[in-house]
């Protein structure tokens, strides 16, 4: 389902599969968008079949920049090659946002998000 514009709704794009416990990306870009409120995201994934796996981390409509979290480069890209929490963002200002992550990996699993203050 595609977000209209100005929507604040969360949505996926792409060919997602849905489990019990997680989102799998099956082919092609996927891409998962979020509203919260919390200056701190978090999110367990899993990489598909290659062992690596990348997501971009968008804030706002815009690379994640100075508000990234420790495990997103400043590239706003997340790298990874195991199952694990990855914190995408640290540091925003506790209002209303956007979280935008794109993914091209197939196989890529989000299992859950956490949020902090």
């Amino acid at each position: 389902m595609a977000p209209s514009a100005g929507s604040r709704e969360r949505s996926l794009e792409g060919d997602w599969r849905s489990g019990r416990q997680y989102l799998e990306l099956q082919k092609g870009t996927g891409t998962i968008i979020l509203p919260f409120t919390a200056g701190e995201v978090n999110l367990v994934m899993a990489p598909g079949p290659s062992g690596n796996a990348a997501v971009t981390v968008l804030l706002d409509g815009k690379p994640v920049g100075d508000a990234r979290g420790a495990d997103v480069g400043t590239d706003s890209v997340a790298r990874f090659d195991r199952s694990g929490m990855l914190r995408l963002v640290a540091g925003a200002s506790r209002q209303r946002h956007m979280l935008t992550l794109v993914a091209i990996d197939p196989g890529l699993r989000a299992f859950v998000f956490t949020f902090g203050p």
